[in-house]
């Protein structure tokens, strides 16, 4: 049993986390099994008032949630990897800037790099990490800007990081994921517009997640306007937008 993606299902304004796993090798929903657990944030100053994103470190020992209100990315530590039941709230958090509106959240390949989608300046903010997948140890570094009229609410990484992946939703108009080429591994410095995939919109709006299967065939978003919905996306080059195929829903509104 494995799990399809790291980071989680959140409905917006909500503060339930929803976890899912699958059976065998495989990304599709039909391996769904269902709900395996739950866990409630305080929605307090020292929690998420409204948490948006989730991200774990790769073995999953710790679960950090963003929030686009405290100002700050929290986070728990796991006994049992990948399992809520025995979450517990620590004391540190990675701090923002006062302006700023986190929605989600990426790590780089080795942990020493944190790369913040923020709504408000319509960046992505990178923060390095003194000591790898920790975010009390973190320090913004820059920000980067992709030009235009952006509304970043997600973004994701190819397996090399060499593309980046923005999920552009800027408000009454089309919303689209944009992938870019990066120069070197995770390095923001020149990004590259190479493909939009548009009209995301028709499936649900307010997009509010992005996440790629780990061998990058798979492509799931999520939005508020349907926040029981994930929808499912095959790519026909792995992590290359100029083949994308519509594959179906997975509705997760009997588990939450």
């Amino acid at each position: 049993m494995r799990l399809v993606k790291k980071d989680l299902i959140i409905r917006y304004l909500s503060i339930i986390i929803l976890v899912i796993f699958v059976f065998s090798n495989t990304n599709a929903f039909g391996a769904v099994s269902g709900l395996v657990d739950t866990l409630t944030v305080p929605g307090t100053a020292a929690g998420q008032k409204q948490p948006t994103g989730i991200l774990f470190s790769p073995d999953g020992t710790k679960m950090n949630v963003i929030g686009n209100t405290t100002k700050q990315i929290i986070h728990y530590t796991l006994t049992s990897p990948f399992d809520l039941s025995d979450a517990t709230l620590e004391t540190g958090v990675c701090a923002m800037g006062a302006t700023d509106k986190a929605l989600n959240a990426k790590f780089n390949n080795d942990g020493t790099k944190l790369f913040v989608a923020e709504t408000n300046g319509d960046t992505v903010d990178i923060y390095k990490l003194s000591i790898a997948y920790d975010i009390t140890t973190c320090e913004k570094e820059d920000d980067q800007a992709f030009g235009g009229s952006l509304e970043v609410r997600d973004i994701s990484f190819s397996s090399d990081g060499r593309k980046i992946f923005i999920f552009d939703s800027p408000s009454g108009e089309s919303s689209s994921i944009k992938q870019y080429s990066l120069s070197a591994p995770f390095d923001l410095t020149n990004p590259i517009l190479i493909r939009q995939h548009s009209g995301l919109e028709v499936f649900n709006t307010f997009e509010q997640g992005l996440a790629f299967s780990s061998d990058g065939t798979k492509m799931y978003i999520t939005g508020n306007n349907n926040p029981d919905i994930v929808t499912e996306f095959t790519l026909g080059t792995p992590f290359d937008l100029s083949d994308v195929k519509h594959e179906g829903f997975y509705n997760v509104s009997s588990n939450i």
